[in-house]
């Protein structure tokens, strides 16, 4: 079910997806104000609450980036990341998903693809 409904701004969004959770309300926001695609991506891929904190912190190393871009790659299947690969590495400090491979096949990815360029600010 969809966390989020037509007509909602951002900051809606980001309390609807964080579920209460003050670190995952944080990390939306920051995500948020790069592209509201980060909202559909939480809400399409159900992670939302605690889950979203524990990607930032425990998946990503505190890094938003990162945070933003994992969203991408388990939504387009970078490197066979799924979501249950995703919520088994949120849910294990990180165990299963190699970040920095995943990071690096999208670099590749948006080298070649102007379009996915615009979502690297690294």
């Amino acid at each position: 079910m969809s966390h989020l409904r037509p007509g909602m701004n951002a900051d809606q969004k980001a309390a609807a997806l964080s579920d209460g959770n003050i670190g995952a309300l944080s990390v939306c926001l920051q995500l948020g104000s790069i592209d509201d695609y980060y909202f559909r991506l939480f809400d399409k891929l159900n992670v939302t609450g605690e889950a979203i904190y524990l990607l930032f912190a425990d998946v990503c190393g505190r890094d938003i980036d990162k945070t933003g871009l994992m969203l991408v790659a388990c939504d387009t299947g970078v490197n066979g990341l799924t979501r249950d690969k995703l919520m088994h590495a949120i849910n294990n400090r990180g165990a299963g998903v190699d970040v920095e491979a995943i990071m690096d096949q999208l670099m590749k990815i948006a080298n070649t693809n102007e379009a996915t360029r615009s979502l690297f600010r690294r």
